[in-house]
């Protein structure tokens, strides 16, 4: 395994460009493996604060102790594919790794809001039906992220340099 880079070989698909995990596939890597949950962790954090401060009957309510928990699990199913992405990423220089981590990023994106929705509605069908528009906007802005990264991974010489084997 090595994080630095390099020029390419004539072997590679663009001989003299890039090589290695640097740039901004460092950037994916980390943002992957550690801002991603910390991020996550954080505001989740922040939110619950917030909503027990502004109604201080919730701490103690036990639907609003099993909506924390979803929310906690949702962060930590998103930071478990995340960290697999960049993982992925590091250690594995097969040809089909970029299309792996997308598909991984995908699930990021769409299976915690999903099982927190799920969730909300087992609770109670009336906060599920609250807490849709912000879940649509969890899962817009990491569509849009998505497509940026996505591209990146799909027309990167670096990438195509790294995963050659």
């Amino acid at each position: 395994m090595t994080l630095s880079s390099h020029l390419a070989t004539p072997s590679h698909p663009f001989p003299g460009k890039p090589v290695g995990i640097g740039g901004w596939l460092l950037f994916l890597v980390i943002a992957l493996t550690f801002i991603g949950p910390m991020f996550g962790v954080a505001a989740t954090r922040v939110a619950i604060a917030g909503a027990e401060q502004a109604t201080p009957d919730l701490v103690g309510n036990p639907a609003w102790s099993a909506i924390t928990l979803t929310q906690y699990a949702g962060v930590a199913i998103a930071s478990a594919l995340g960290l697999a992405a960049g993982l992925l990423l590091v250690f594995r220089k097969k040809r089909g790794t970029p299309q792996r981590v997308m598909g991984l990023m995908v699930l990021v994106v769409v299976v915690p809001p999903v099982f927190e929705y799920v969730v909300y509605h087992h609770i109670n069908p009336a906060f599920a039906g609250a807490m849709a528009d912000p879940l649509i906007i969890q899962m817009a802005r990491g569509a849009v992220s998505l497509l940026i990264w996505c591209s990146y991974l799909g027309v990167s010489k670096r990438v195509q340099n790294t995963y050659v084997e």
